[in-house]
């Protein structure tokens, strides 16, 4: 297990395969239940790996916009990697 700035503990693995599935939502709306369900954990735990690679500036979480065009509200944010080698 790999101990992350915070004290807790994520398995490299976990965090890897996580890594790797968010490169496919990159610019799309974050949905943490469909992650979640997909590698099999509970969706606050991808949202501290979402978390993790925020705080080391890995990926960057874009903050909804909540002005209505044509009456379709978004309330989640978006999610980017900030490297495009790094995405690719």
């Amino acid at each position: 297990m790999g101990y992350t700035g915070d004290g807790s503990k994520v398995a490299p693995q976990a965090l890897r395969r996580f890594w790797r599935m968010l490169a496919h939502y990159h610019g799309q709306n974050w949905n943490a239940t469909e992650l979640a369900r997909s590698m099999d954990v509970s969706t606050p735990a991808v949202n501290h790996y979402r978390d993790l690679l925020a705080g080391t500036l890995v990926i960057r979480i874009l903050p909804p916009w909540f002005e209505s065009l044509g009456k379709q509200l978004v309330k989640t944010p978006k999610v980017y990697f900030r490297d495009s080698g790094v995405l690719h």
